[in-house]
Order: structure tokens, then C-alpha cells, then sequence
């Protein structure tokens, strides 16, 4: 039988902590689902999602990629529903036709961002820890690739009909994208060598 100092420092330690049980077993809650709830209700619950469309067609940052995190470590019927609701709002058509543009435009022109904007070299991914992050434009094209991907992911828990349409979607408009992707020899995205680089593996992951 542990003593009672022992007790004591698995209290203050944490390990006996616990949100809820289930069929009579202990559950361990994600110590940032309280916080990731909590940014939902504040960034997105009260905005129509064409709204948001429109935001991440726009290349602004915070939306686009507070979205990407919501999708890929959320995963409850709040977050389902939406999702829902924004590819009725045609988020994928919109990510697409963004990055149909990666041949010929620059990612500056795209975004419509200046050259401040565009000298960032890492992308720095909100999350559930930084709600509030950065203001501006993306930093770079990776974060529409990680958005279309963990958009495709996601959808795949709505059902085998929704997750149909939505790769058919992709497989009507993704030609461009997959043309720069696949261009071994230039390796180039948006006119950038770094670019094509940083977006290779979310790329890889969106085949079937």
C-alpha cells in the first residue's frame, strides 16, 4: 500500500489526474481540448463559413492555418459539422484554385502580399498553445497544401459519400498542382525552389 508521501506526490505530479471515466476505466483528457474548444467557440463558431472561405482564399493567415490545426488534432462531432459545412462552402474548390496559379505566379502576386511578408522563411504553424499567433498573410504556400491535406483526411470520417465528392473535386481541379509537384527536374512552386520543397511531403500524403 503507497504511503501518504508518496500519495501526495502523485498528486502534485499529476499523474492521478483524470477528466471523466468511461465504463468504469479512467480517461486521460488532452490537456489542450479545454483550450482548442475554447479558440473554436472564439475564431470560427459565430462565422458563416463562406466567410472563412473567403479568408483563406485570401491567403490570410490565421484562419487558414488555425483551420489546418483544428482538422488534424480535433476530432469531434463540433469540428464534423463545420468541416461540413465549409466544404458545402467550397473550401476545397477555393484552396485548388489558389494553388493552380503555382506555375506561373509568384507567391507574392497570389497573396497580394509585399516583400516583407514574403522574405519569412520558416512557417510558423499556430496552434492550440498560440491562438492568437501572427497577423498578416500566410508565410508560405505550404500552409494551403497542409489545409487541402488535412481537409482530405478529415473528410474521410464523414462518410464514404462526402469523401467521395470531395476527392472528385480535387481530381478536377488538382492538374496544375500536380504538374509543378511532379516536375522533377525544375522542383518549383510558385517560382521558388524552397517552395516546391516545403510542400512535397503534404503533397505525397494526398494520394490515395
Amino acid at each position: 500500500m503507497p504511503s501518504s508521501k508518496k500519495k501526495n506526490r502523485n498528486k502534485r505530479s499529476g499523474k492521478n489526474t483524470c477528466a471523466n471515466t468511461s465504463k468504469g476505466k479512467f480517461v486521460q483528457r488532452n490537456p489542450d481540448e479545454k483550450l482548442m474548444e475554447q479558440c473554436f467557440e472564439k475564431k470560427f463558431k459565430h462565422v458563416p463559413p463562406e466567410d472563412i472561405v473567403a479568408r483563406v482564399r485570401q491567403g490570410e493567415g490565421k484562419p487558414t492555418q488555425l483551420l489546418s490545426e483544428f482538422l488534424r488534432y480535433w476530432d469531434n462531432d463540433i469540428v464534423n459539422q463545420y468541416l461540413q459545412r465549409l466544404v458545402d462552402a467550397g473550401l476545397i474548390p477555393a484552396v485548388l484554385e489558389i494553388l493552380s496559379r503555382c506555375e506561373d505566379d509568384d507567391f507574392c502576386d497570389v497573396v497580394e502580399a509585399d516583400a516583407t511578408a514574403c522574405s519569412v522563411v520558416n512557417s510558423q504553424v499556430f496552434n492550440s498553445r498560440n491562438i492568437e499567433g501572427q497577423e498578416g498573410t500566410i508565410p508560405e504556400p505550404r500552409a494551403w497544401v497542409l489545409l487541402l491535406h488535412d481537409t482530405v483526411q478529415h473528410v474521410k470520417r464523414l462518410g464514404e459519400k462526402r469523401n467521395h465528392e470531395c476527392r472528385m473535386q480535387i481530381a478536377q481541379e488538382i492538374a496544375p498542382l500536380v504538374k509543378c509537384m511532379c516536375d522533377d527536374m525544375r522542383r518549383e512552386l510558385f517560382r521558388s525552389t524552397k517552395y516546391w520543397h516545403t510542400c512535397i511531403f503534404p503533397f505525397i500524403d494526398l494520394q490515395p
